[in-house]
């Protein structure tokens, strides 16, 4: 069944596939992670679960809450499987985040992928919002840490394009250093309408700006399926 989400139907972007014949566990995240799409916790307990010799992550999505993101980013680079991340449309935000945890990255052709800093907001008085803006910088640091030990760039590069909110394509993630190898075009609709994230993107390519989520989700001949988040968190929850 959909999710449901302040009375609207939003598709099943997320499954994870059993292996066959001994083959790799695919996991795919097509949907903004936290709240409503893919949670930490729904995640690292199937993950947890996976005892095979290679996943591989499929990724289509336009990010969400850093706190989710880091601790997927984290579960990923601990469990003992080898994991091959794959960008099937979108890894914009903490989705480029979590494409990294792979020890292979591969990027469709047609496939985009964003950096930017993270954001969000807080309520009280001053001393608050400065506890807060520290606490984005530090966050900013920690997520540029993993930028930098994939691309080996200069940091001041990749702060800058932080900065920027730089948007790449298969080819220049590649040259950038982000992804390792480039796949064939993919028929993937980038997951950007649909969500909050559709407003958080001021530079984002007219190809994304069109793109929709009303096609049809992946449908796995098996597959164990991750239950929807109830949404137990504050909407100004930090999000990247």
């Amino acid at each position: 069944m959909p999710n449901k989400t302040k009375g609207k139907s939003k598709p099943n972007w997320y499954c994870i596939n059993n292996a066959v014949g001994g083959g790799p566990v695919t996991i795919l995240i097509y949907d903004e992670i936290g709240y409503w799409g893919v949670t930490a916790e729904q995640f690292v307990n199937e993950l947890n679960t996976i005892d095979a010799e290679e996943i591989e992550l499929r990724i289509n999505s336009p990010g969400g809450s850093v706190f989710e993101g880091m601790a997927i980013y984290n579960a990923l680079r601990r469990h003992k499987a080898k994991v091959n991340t794959y960008i099937d449309g979108l890894a914009a935000s903490m989705g480029s985040v979590i494409a990294l945890a792979g020890d292979e990255v591969n990027m469709a052709e047609n496939a985009y992928y964003m950096i930017h800093n993270p954001w969000g907001g807080c309520y009280g008085e001053a001393k608050d919002m400065r506890k807060y803006a520290d606490r984005l910088d530090e966050m900013r640091e920690q997520i540029a840490n993993i930028y930098q030990a994939k691309t080996g760039m200069d940091r001041d590069a990749i702060l800058q394009a932080m900065d920027d909110e730089t948007w790449y394509t298969g080819t220049t993630a590649q040259d950038a250093g982000f992804i390792d190898t480039l796949t064939e075009t993919l028929d993937a609709a980038a997951c950007y309408h649909g969500t909050d994230a559709a407003g958080r993107f001021g530079k984002a390519p007219i190809t994304i700006e069109r793109a929709s989520v009303d096609q049809e989700p992946p449908q796995p001949v098996r597959h164990t399926r991750l239950t929807a988040a109830k949404l137990d968190l504050l909407r100004q929850e930090d999000n990247l």
